[in-house]
């Protein structure tokens, strides 16, 4: 018990110390997750929003994101955004990358 106040307080000083930016921290943990997502994971998370979504398809997709994984990604920057699926889009196809941007909208809510 002492351990999760330990931790909670840790997160509380950091919190402050970002500015009390809350969306800040989602926003880095949501662009964390898209860098280190798994094709079950993207599969699942198709699944989930009724996004189709092929395991070839889902393959591509993160392997393209793999390759990206020590530059920045930022699925809350529209600029950004539209760079990483034109990209998306050229080693998967058009419609991978607009489905991959429905998913994106799902995350960015």
């Amino acid at each position: 018990m002492i351990e999760n106040l330990h931790i909670t307080a840790s997160i509380s000083i950091e919190y402050n110390k970002e500015g009390g930016n809350a969306m800040n921290i989602y926003h880095k943990i949501v662009n964390q997750k898209i860098k280190t997502l798994t094709v079950d994971e993207l599969l699942s998370y198709s699944s989930q929003y009724d996004i189709p979504l092929t395991k070839p398809q889902a393959q591509k997709a993160i392997k393209y994101l793999r390759s990206k994984a020590d530059t920045k990604i930022d699925i809350f920057d529209a600029e950004e955004r539209k760079k990483l699926l034109r990209e998306i889009a050229k080693v998967t196809s058009p419609d991978v990358a607009r489905q991959l941007n429905s998913l994106f909208n799902q995350f960015a809510k």
